[in-house]
């Protein structure tokens, strides 16, 4: 887990990578939990605030690229630009939301 505070950046970038991995994270300004499913097919992140807050402007994992991404937020599509290497998908949000304690972002390729 790598944020960046003043650009509101998150990459989730394990390196150890089974299929199911849960880890913390904390930052200055809170904490929580991430999930990261991988599958032959795709993946599926969660990332949940516990306590505190989380201002996100652009969420990267690492996943292999795919087409398409949907990143939700309270069960709705939350608009955003896909960026894609090889190892890594990043969605830059159209505009920056902030987590606070009981929201979980997802993320679905």
């Amino acid at each position: 887990f790598t944020y960046n505070g003043a650009r509101k950046t998150i990459v989730l970038n394990p390196r150890w990578t089974p299929a199911r991995f849960v880890s913390l994270w904390f930052t200055g300004l809170g904490w929580g939990t991430f999930t990261l499913l991988r599958s032959p097919k795709g993946g599926d992140v969660e990332l949940s605030v516990t306590e505190g807050r989380l201002p996100v402007g652009s969420f990267a994992v690492g996943i292999p690229s795919r087409a398409t991404a949907h990143l939700t937020l309270h069960g709705k599509t939350v608009d955003h630009e896909l960026k894609q290497s090889p190892q890594l998908i990043e969605c830059v949000l159209n505009q920056p939301v902030t987590l606070t304690a009981g929201n979980t972002l997802k993320l679905s390729v």
